[in-house]
């Protein structure tokens, strides 16, 4: 089944992108043979404590997956970020799946507005 491989997160444990409303890509690396594909796309909520099945606000993500020459069991996915309001941002989780089973990868999703606090 695909599996996420380690080492690509972020200083909160998940990777992140920031929107600014322009698409935004998220790479990530996966060992999976054959070519997984995208399943489905879970909102986990602000703090990934939210018990949330799906986001109530508006987002707009995609994701695809491309085969490595060699080795075969690499993958290369991207998430893609088109769209996403404020009160959307937060940790998402995109399943991915092939017929030998499934794999989760946890990412989050910042929103950018001008009014936002730079650090």
């Amino acid at each position: 089944s695909p599996r996420a491989v380690r080492g690509q997160s972020g200083p909160a444990g998940h990777p992140s992108v920031n929107f600014k409303g322009e698409p935004v890509p998220l790479n990530f690396n996966m060992t999976a043979y054959p070519e997984p594909h995208p399943f489905s796309f879970t909102f986990l909520g602000p703090d990934m404590n939210t018990s949330t099945t799906s986001s109530q606000a508006c987002v707009a993500l995609n994701a695809t997956c491309q085969q490595q020459a060699a080795p075969l069991y690499l993958v290369t996915c991207t998430v893609t970020v088109d769209h996403v309001t404020s009160t959307a941002a937060g940790f998402y989780r995109v399943t991915l799946a092939n017929d030998q089973g499934h794999g989760d990868f946890i990412f989050e999703v910042k929103f950018y507005s001008e009014t936002s606090v730079d650090g």
